[in-house]
């Protein structure tokens, strides 16, 4: 049995992904099998695996849990119709082969054509039993012999009928019944030697394919500057095929358009790692040189980043109406030395005013937890700093009092270093255009310059 998850809802409404052999994991992390962008959704939220025909979701720890026909789970079999929701997001599983259920009506209507086929014919036989015994036999003929000289000889003949109209009905009757013996046995074949076999479905493209298809639309994203989509399907396409080393040297060039020489650096070591054999690896070694040497001489900020932001709802109690918490993870992708008082993180979260559908700042209390950064950061390290934005007690109710309904709709995040921004993301997405013209912007992450762990 193949299975399919159709998108119900987002930005994705209508996509088809075909459940593959291997366990799929569903969640906003770009190294998913299937990324989707939903501010409800964890990094890795639940993965989708097979055993034999039958389909299975498990949720991988998510604070949002999984849902599946309106029904929270843990794990649970899915089958075709049932519908799933992960954060914000709805899909519905198909089946694609149903042939068994169309095999059970094609014999259901070739019963109800024999079964009429036979009654006709019964009905027949009964009329040519009737007709055969009530047609009156042919009467010899008798000569009767007159004596009488005053009458002249002659012969009688017995009543006689038409025999010859009743013999062509009795033909055309059994005629009519060979015609119907014929239909009857072409309704019932004979039964096959061996079970039909069903026609395999086409075989799904392979990883080379739909990488090579993928780099396209990464490559046109790069020339918009679009550089957050470009990032996201070249990251996409390379942990669905880490040999392409296409992807390596296009996202080589995107980051070096930002400025970023050390990770378009990384890129070009792939390859050399990759490619030993492979006429593109003379040209790594030259831009490997190349990018090492510019690195030495530049002054300029940190090469951090946002690497991930996981976002987390807890329900509301006696202190507050609802809370949502942000895990944003940094990284520094080669061996830096920072400032912290000059490393910021500023975080907005908005609202939707259900009433007029305006996109607002939200007026809950935005909180950080204290967490020291040591200046010295190692190649591909990681930090952990987290934002949370509390809804007091009684707001929500108070806005609504007020005809002004709220409801929590994102974030906005941005990452600078001595005031120039080093990264940003937002979900949803179309945040990151909305946040750059709000000038009330929460600052939650400050570090003192001797903090150190």
């Amino acid at each position: 049995m193949i299975y399919r998850l159709i998108f119900l809802n987002g930005p994705r409404t209508g996509e088809r992904i075909t459940v593959a052999e291997q366990p799929m994991c569903l969640g906003t992390d770009a190294d998913c099998a299937v990324c989707v962008e939903d501010a409800e959704m964890a990094r890795r939220h639940a993965e989708v695996f097979q055993k034999g025909d039958e389909l299975f979701i498990r949720d991988l720890g998510s604070m949002n849990k999984i849902l599946v026909n309106k029904h929270e789970t843990q794990e649970a079999r899915i089958k075709h119709g049932d519908e799933i929701e992960l954060g914000r997001t709805r899909l519905v599983v198909q089946a694609l082969v149903q042939a068994d259920v169309e095999g059970r009506t094609r014999a259901r209507r070739r019963r109800r054509q024999t079964t009429w086929a036979v009654m006709s014919l019964l009905l027949i036989g009964v009329v040519l039993a009737l007709s055969a015994r009530y047609v009156p036999r042919e009467q010899p003929i008798e000569e009767i012999t007159v004596t009488d000289p005053a009458l002249p000889i002659k012969s009688v003949l017995a009543p006689t009928t038409n025999v010859n109209t009743l013999t062509e009905d009795i033909r055309t009757l059994r005629n009519d019944l060979r015609t119907i013996q014929d239909s009857v046995k072409r309704l019932n074949p004979p039964p096959p030697t061996a079970l039909p076999t069903l026609t395999p479905p086409p075989s799904p493209r392979t990883a080379r394919e739909e990488a090579e298809e993928l780099i396209g639309a990464a490559r046109d994203a790069r020339e918009s500057k679009h550089f957050t989509e470009a990032d996201r399907l070249l990251a996409h396409i390379q942990n669905l095929d880490p040999d392409f080393l296409a992807a390596y040297e296009e996202r080589a060039l995107l980051f070096e358009e930002q400025g970023r020489t050390g990770d378009a650096a990384m890129q070009w070591s792939e390859i050399l790692r990759r490619s030993t054999e492979s006429p593109i690896y003379q040209k790594a070694v030259t831009e490997r040189i190349r990018l090492s040497r510019f690195s030495a001489t530049q002054q300029g900020p940190p090469e951090l980043r946002i690497l991930t932001v996981q976002q987390n709802r807890f329900p509301g109690n006696a202190d507050y109406d609802e809370m949502r918490v942000l895990k944003i993870a940094l990284r520094s992708e080669s061996a830096v030395r920072i400032d912290p008082d000059k490393l910021h993180l500023d975080v907005v979260f908005y609202d939707r005013n259900t009433g007029s559908d305006a996109i607002e700042i939200s007026d809950g209390r935005v909180e950080q937890q204290k967490v020291e950064l040591s200046p010295d950061w190692s190649a591909e390290s990681e930090r952990v700093l987290t934002a949370t934005c509390v809804i007091p007690k009684g707001l929500r109710e108070k806005q609504e009092a007020e005809g002004q309904p709220h409801s929590y709709y994102g974030y906005y995040v941005r990452l600078l270093y001595n005031d120039q921004q080093l990264d940003e993301t937002a979900r949803p997405r179309t945040l990151l255009a909305a946040a750059k013209t709000d000038a009330k912007i929460k600052r939650v992450a400050e570090r003192p310059a001797d903090s150190a762990r």
